[in-house]
């Protein structure tokens, strides 16, 4: 009968039942930062080499290479690679012991507490740091006020040039491989993403790191108020001050010394100006006078960040 005939190019239920236990054969990693639960492949997989291992594994298995890709895509959430900013060694050391079979079951109970308690806290921990970022983001503006006064920043357009070409080559290079555990690695990755290895990468030191923080000080303010809201008509629960943490957008003018725009939101209406020089001449010369006195251990913290 008209319509009753099935069609010879419908896939057997069999057939779809054997490329989804091929598919979930392969190992996953979760997501850690990310804002919602993600599950990723293998970085050195892709859909061309889990077919052709399905072939290899069922060679009488009739099935095209864009009906397993749709499958794929239609039944699975999946991802290839992980982002190093979804990388905690917390969580990797502590699902090694749980994978461990030389641990005994105490050892592992133990584990699986700490991993629950280390991914119950880091949001508290991320909290934290981001009040960190603040005070840094202070000495940031007014590295990049003065690098405007001075007139050693004030391009603002971008062409495409060389280095972009090489940036590519790095990032192209660097997203095959799956993770890395320090700075080091991350040096030789970079060094070794060149066939005639013409990048040459330095490490950051302690005695590279520079004290602007002081430098600073003699020029520029720490706080002020809008010259919006500075006069006195204003009151003083209505008066802007200068919060870098609620300013999304700052603008800086080489024809305006010592001066930032700052916005509540990127291209806001609502602009609030801050004349943060201090009163008399501003320096042109931007100089460092000593290396900032910071711990070696803040240094070694900071290896130990995630990596993006």
């Amino acid at each position: 009968m008209r319509g009753k005939n099935s069609s010879s190019n419908v896939i057997p239920a069999q057939t779809r039942i054997l490329i989804k236990g091929d598919i979930e054969s392969f190992p996953v990693k979760e997501s850690h930062y990310s804002g919602r639960q993600r599950q990723y492949l293998d970085a050195k997989l892709n859909l061309t080499v889990m077919y052709q291992l399905f072939k290899d594994k069922h060679p009488n298995t009739k099935v095209s290479y864009q009906f397993y890709a749709k499958f794929f895509k239609d039944n699975f959430g999946l991802s290839f690679g992980r982002s190093q900013v979804d990388f905690c060694y917390v969580c990797e050391e502590l699902k090694f012991k749980l994978r461990s079979p030389h641990l005994n079951d105490a050892a592992k109970r133990c584990a699986a507490a700490e991993l629950l308690v280390h991914n119950r806290d880091y949001w508290n921990t991320y909290i934290l740091r981001k009040l960190q970022w603040v005070s840094n983001n202070h000495s940031l503006s007014r590295l990049l006020l003065a690098m405007t006064d001075t007139r050693q920043f004030n391009k603002t357009e971008h062409f495409f040039m060389p280095c972009d070409r090489d940036f590519g080559i790095i990032k192209r290079y660097i997203k095959r491989h799956d993770r890395f555990f320090s700075v080091h690695e991350l040096t030789e990755l970079i060094i070794a993403s060149s066939n005639t290895h013409i990048f040459i990468v330095k490490e950051i030191t302690y005695a590279d790191i520079l004290d602007f923080k002081k430098w600073r000080q003699p020029y520029y303010k720490k706080n002020c108020i809008s010259e919006e809201t500075f006069r006195k008509s204003v009151q003083r629960d209505k008066k802007i001050h200068y919060d870098i943490s609620n300013m999304m957008n700052l603008s800086y003018n080489t024809e305006v010394r010592g001066t930032i725009v700052a916005r509540e939101f990127i291209n806001g209406v609502v602009s609030h100006t801050f004349r943060l020089a201090q009163p008399g001449e501003t320096s042109t010369i931007l100089s460092y006078g000593t290396c900032l006195p910071i711990r070696k251990g803040s240094i070694e913290n900071g290896k130990n960040q995630r990596f993006t």
